[in-house]
């Protein structure tokens, strides 16, 4: 998964045109400017989902202390990450191994001193939704709720959450077959959020229910291109 955080475009098109488009075997080839893993190993978004799963499985259930510990022990200062607060110079980059990342960086600067918030504001909610999503089995308000509490453990932020929340509304459609189609999935979560009596509620649901529709408008846009009218960050 090294061919993610490839922010400048020429590359990622010439990557592609090399390679036969988008979606061959050879897009995993490793053009990551911050890291290189190899094939078959995770992400560190990978590594989120196995912690919360192997969790999940261990415990048989839904235990945010154990899905702590496993966080700790596989991306922790011991772990090949690195040790906390490692630096990392421009010049060291690509380094070989895992890169530990903005949401990570907080959550265990939380754990050593609570006063540090866990204020990241990205997409690594998404990440954790697979395993809740199958658990919890159609039961859409204890998905959401768990879901939450869950993203909260390493962002707690209204931004993650509304996010992460619409992934797991738009993959649960999918996986009980309430959508016939990943964009019938979306549009579903659209109505979602615009619904005054939806579950889980958050006051970002609006906004985000027009960026999604922003994002609907560009579905015949080859993906580069759409990427870069939505923002890569």
């Amino acid at each position: 998964m090294t061919s993610h955080w490839v922010y400048d475009q020429n590359t990622l098109r010439d990557h592609v045109a090399s390679i036969g488009g988008e979606g061959s075997a050879p897009f995993m080839a490793p053009i990551n400017p911050f890291y290189h893993v190899g094939v078959g190993e995770n992400s560190c978004y990978g590594d989120q989902t196995w912690s919360l799963l192997d969790a999940m499985a261990t415990k048989g259930g839904l235990n945010l202390e154990e899905y702590r510990a496993n966080l700790t022990s596989l991306m922790g200062g011991d772990s090949p990450y690195g040790p906390l607060g490692r630096t990392i110079a421009q010049e060291d980059m690509p380094i070989q191994g895992p890169w530990r990342h903005g949401s990570m960086k907080t959550f265990f600067a939380n754990a050593a001193d609570a006063s540090v918030a866990m204020d990241d504001k990205q997409i690594d909610g998404a990440c954790k939704m697979p395993p809740l999503v199958a658990s919890f089995g159609g039961d859409t308000a204890a998905m959401l709720a768990a879901a939450e509490e869950t993203i909260r453990v390493t962002q707690d932020t209204d931004e993650a959450v509304a996010m992460g929340l619409a992934f797991a509304r738009i993959l649960e459609s999918l996986i009980y077959k309430r959508a016939a189609t990943p964009l019938d999935a979306v549009e579903m979560c659209i109505d979602d959020l615009r619904d005054e009596e939806r579950l889980q509620p958050n006051e970002l649901d609006d906004e985000l229910s027009d960026h999604l529709e922003e994002m609907l408008e560009l579905i015949d846009v080859d993906l580069l291109t759409a990427g870069s009218r939505l923002g890569l960050s």
